[in-house]
């Protein structure tokens, strides 16, 4: 496959303004200033913890500046 060029592999990566909205969603703000919200879902399992965790944990709350990175991959194209 790699010697006959079978596969041609492309990707994209950003870096977006992003804060923490609703406790589990995270809103992304576009260079164009478009807005859309990810919907993140906090841990199911139940398990011996004080909390669960989800992504939106991990950015920063509305009012303080933050940015999130964001990639897809996908190979297949000739």
């Amino acid at each position: 496959m790699v010697k006959e060029k079978l596969l041609v592999a492309r990707g994209i990566v950003g870096f977006y303004r992003a804060n923490q909205v609703d406790t589990d969603d995270i809103s992304v703000t576009t260079p164009e200033g478009q807005k859309f919200r990810l919907h993140t879902l906090r841990q199911q399992v139940d398990r011996d913890q004080d909390h669960y965790v989800a992504m939106a944990d991990f950015v920063a709350p509305e009012g303080i500046e933050d940015y999130i990175g964001m990639f897809a991959v996908s190979a297949g194209f000739r």
